[in-house]
């Protein structure tokens, strides 16, 4: 599957580009190969009973990385990106499974507006724990609308020594689980943190489309 996405997005990507060609313009689109963080945690136990207990190893999570990277790589795509993480230790191992060639992106899930993680981290003893390996960029995605990450891409800016990527979701869900923010109220909000200079890449998560 992550090799016939790749290809799928790699063709439209080089449609695009010649496209723009026929009518005199030259235009590059990179494909950025998604890992999602899967439903697992490295960091804590599923057992309440027992939180020595975990079912899988390091080395068993970055073989399943490794597999869905090199599918991604065949298939096409230019980069990686590694999202809505809430765990480190499961991004280290994912880091693992990339072969240092490759340009990743990490972009990371908050669980509120304090900015910390399901697994209790900081943004910046996250950022710590992976910053053994060179970024292309380290930002947030999913989480809140773009008006509540604003504070927390500003405290990313403070300390992060790569680009940064924000691409949230379209505000808040409402009681039925919808998103009711309007793409130009969305755009306000993301065009701000563009023009204070505190993003590098931006885009769409949740409630969102192109």
């Amino acid at each position: 599957m992550a090799y016939e996405g790749a290809r799928i997005a790699r063709e439209a990507a080089d449609e695009a580009a010649r496209m723009a060609a026929s009518v005199g313009l030259e235009r590059k689109v990179l494909v950025a190969g998604s890992i999602g963080p899967t439903s697992k945690s490295l960091s804590l136990s599923p057992d309440v009973e027992d939180p020595s207990f975990r079912p899988y190893t390091f080395d068993q999570m970055a073989e399943a990385y490794r597999e869905q990277a090199e599918a991604l790589i065949r298939g096409g795509a230019d980069l990686l990106l590694i999202e809505t993480c809430f765990d480190a230790l499961n991004v280290k191992a994912a880091l693992s499974a990339i072969s240092p060639d490759v340009p990743v992106i990490v972009s990371v899930s908050v669980g509120d507006r304090s900015g910390r993680t399901l697994t209790g981290q900081t943004l910046e003893a996250f950022y710590t724990a992976i910053s053994h390996r060179p970024l292309l960029a380290f930002g947030l995605n999913c989480s809140l609308g773009a008006a509540e990450l604003l504070p927390l891409i500003e405290e990313i800016g403070r300390w992060c020594r790569c680009g940064i990527s924000c691409y949230p979701n379209a505000g808040l869900p409402n009681e039925m689980g919808g998103y009711d923010q309007s793409p130009e109220e969305m755009a306000a909000q993301v065009r701000e943190m563009a023009v204070r200079g505190l993003v590098d890449i931006v885009g769409g998560c949740c409630g969102t489309t192109p």
